[in-house]
């Protein structure tokens, strides 16, 4: 297949880093695990057994375990974010990133459709049937979109990046959209595309595109919600989405709040954890991406 040069990760990593920059100067996105990182001070965790090679590599014994509490951070110097450094209204953004076939010649596929040069990337059943579920159920908490770059070249990359226009230069699909297309074509980020075989044209948003959307930016619940404390409420809504129709995953996150309750984690700090927990597990196992952004800097 004519894939394109570079890898998936190599085009994600570069879409991530000028998004985290901001778009136009623009700051208002916010990776959650940051957010998360600041309050539990620490970014990753492992439970490796006695045996394990991490232990050689160290020249140590495994140490005894420890039962955290909120306890656990007192006297530490690490506090809660201030809001200020939180979004104001949220909203997150889920996006599987897609590496492109680049096709020409009336032997490809789709030939007929586009009589020119086009792209294609193809979804996969289990990752589509997660994806549009999240997008169904969420409604106005989340924006979830496939994206994929128009250019396949490393040159091609390079030049973008360089530019700052690899988010303008990539075109965002719903997974609605996409449906029970088994691929998408598309000649351009900023002109229509077609689901497979020969799907009508629909649109293949920009980055700007999405976001200046009525729903998007709108999210009267989510500014109900933050009167209260609204990234908490978003992020359990998050949380009980992804555990639908998902039994494994509301095992696993069961079994890890009993423990917690076990260790007298109050209630309100397990929901938060937990619900965070279930649906970074599940991007995880989908190989998406998640970040944060606000609604009231994206007007």
């Amino acid at each position: 297949m004519p894939l394109a040069d570079f890898a998936e990760k190599t085009f994600e990593t570069a879409y991530d880093i000028e998004l985290a920059s901001g778009i136009g100067g623009n700051p208002a996105v916010f990776a959650p695990s940051q957010v998360l990182e600041k309050l539990l001070g620490f970014d990753a965790a492992a439970n490796p057994d006695a045996n394990h090679v991490l232990w050689s590599v160290l020249s140590a014994s495994r140490p005894p375990g420890l039962v955290l509490t909120s306890e656990s951070w007192a006297g530490s110097g690490f506090a809660a974010p201030e809001q200020v450094h939180l979004p104001t209204f949220p909203i997150s953004y889920v996006v599987q990133f897609k590496r492109p076939e680049y096709l020409r010649g009336s032997r490809a596929a789709q030939w007929r459709l586009w009589h020119a040069p086009y792209y294609r990337f193809r979804r996969e059943t289990d990752q589509q049937r997660v994806l549009k579920r999240l997008e169904l159920n969420l409604g106005s908490e989340a924006v979830v979109r496939y994206a994929a770059p128009a250019f396949h070249t490393n040159p091609q990359l390079d030049a973008a990046r360089w530019a700052r226009t690899i988010i303008s230069q990539t075109g965002h699909v719903s997974p609605t959209t996409l449906a029970d297309h088994q691929v998408w074509t598309y000649q351009a980020a900023d002109q229509p595309g077609r689901g497979n075989p020969a799907g009508p044209l629909r649109s293949f948003e920009t980055f700007g595109t999405i976001f200046r959307s009525p729903e998007a930016i709108s999210g009267e619940t989510s500014r109900d919600l933050m009167r209260g404390d609204g990234l908490a409420a978003h992020v359990r809504a998050l949380g009980q989405v992804a555990m639908l129709r998902e039994p494994h995953l509301r095992r696993v996150v069961g079994a890890w709040d009993v423990s917690l309750r076990e260790a007298d984690v109050g209630a309100g700090y397990r929901a938060n954890v937990t619900s965070f927990a279930a649906f970074m597990t599940l991007l995880t196992w989908l190989g998406a991406r998640w970040w944060l952004l606000d609604r009231a800097a994206l007007r």
